[in-house]
């Protein structure tokens, strides 16, 4: 018998997602694993993906406008 599973990858949007990144960082101690900043803005993070190390992690993505 074969067993199933589902995957839930819960996804974080912020107004301000360096704030964020930081936070997970210094509070909780994720590890950053990508983050892409916008083109035309370079303080504007398009999209990161944290890890935490004892395992799972975090997606942040800014809100739009």
């Amino acid at each position: 018998m074969s067993e199933n599973h589902a995957n839930v990858w819960p996804t974080f949007r912020y107004r301000d997602a360096r704030a964020a990144i930081a936070f997970l960082q210094d509070a909780l101690g994720f590890d950053i694993v990508a983050e892409y900043t916008n083109v035309d803005d370079p303080n504007r993070v398009d999209h990161a993906e944290l890890a935490w190390p004892e395992g799972g992690g975090s997606d942040a993505r800014v809100r739009p406008r």
